[in-house]
């Protein structure tokens, strides 16, 4: 999902290159067919690094699309996304270097820093951050869905399929903002029975293995995982250990990089 994401949104940057108003420096660089990009990641967030990085070679091997064009990164910088300063200085030698665009993942609450930047400069700046809080502006794309769009379509997908149970597990309780349209269910006269559990700690056979063996025990074949995609495979193994991965079984992930 990611990386595909990241595919097209590079391919309508250079199709539509010439809506922005950018240096004359920069433009002179694209006429030449030549699209330098820069990109700052989170050090925690090395799935939107590989991404971005797989997005690019796969579109320089595109040469029935991009005839006679070419991207360049010039750099990727890794920060923690709470060093802010840091973060600042690695955009300002980024844009020095003539960068035509910015991409980024989840880089809040540094996000604001760079942000300001590249905007001030009409600098495009690309990011995936599924954060409600994160703020497009001019010259901001943000590629990852809004909360609103993801949780009606969850809605919708269970109501297609015609489940009258389901349970959410989930790793953080303020996740359930993102899933209000589903939530709301039980009401819309759906007969829609839905079970909450909160995963605590890390997987082990005193943490997550008790509360799965509870969900066992109550029936319910239907469930949504919301939890972080590294932690999926924990899950599911702790999950086979209590009974509950078998053809019976039926799984919603709202990981959207699978």
């Amino acid at each position: 999902m990611k990386i595909s994401s990241i595919f097209i949104i590079i391919f309508i940057f250079i199709d539509s290159i010439n809506n922005f108003d950018l240096p004359a420096e920069i433009r002179i660089e694209l006429y030449k067919k030549i699209f330098f990009l820069g990109a700052i990641f989170d050090t925690h967030d090395i799935l939107s690094r590989h991404a971005f990085e797989y997005a690019v070679a796969k579109i320089n091997t595109q040469t029935r699309i991009f005839k006679n064009s070419k991207i360049v990164v010039n750099h990727i910088d890794m920060v923690d996304a709470h060093d802010s300063f840091s973060a600042y200085k690695m955009i300002c030698e980024q844009l020095q270097t003539g960068i035509a665009a910015l991409f980024t993942g989840q880089l809040t609450p540094s996000l604001e820093f760079v942000s300001t930047l590249t905007r001030q400069l009409h600098i495009p700046l690309f990011l995936s951050s599924p954060d409600s809080q994160t703020k497009v502006d001019y010259y901001i794309i943000n590629v990852h869905p809004h909360y609103t769009a993801t949780s009606q379509a969850y809605s919708d997908l269970i109501k297609f399929q015609g489940w009258n149970e389901i349970a959410i597990i989930t790793e953080h309780a303020k996740n359930l903002l993102y899933l209000q349209d589903l939530l709301k269910l039980p009401s819309d006269k759906n007969h829609m029975t839905i079970t909450v559990r909160q995963l605590r700690g890390r997987p082990g056979i005193n943490n997550w293995y008790p509360l799965l063996l509870q969900l066992k025990d109550t029936g319910i074949s239907k469930f949504l995982i919301d939890i972080k995609t590294d932690t999926l495979d924990d899950f599911f193994s702790q999950a086979k250990l209590v009974g509950l991965v078998g053809p019976y079984y039926d799984f919603v992930l709202t990981s959207l990089v699978i």
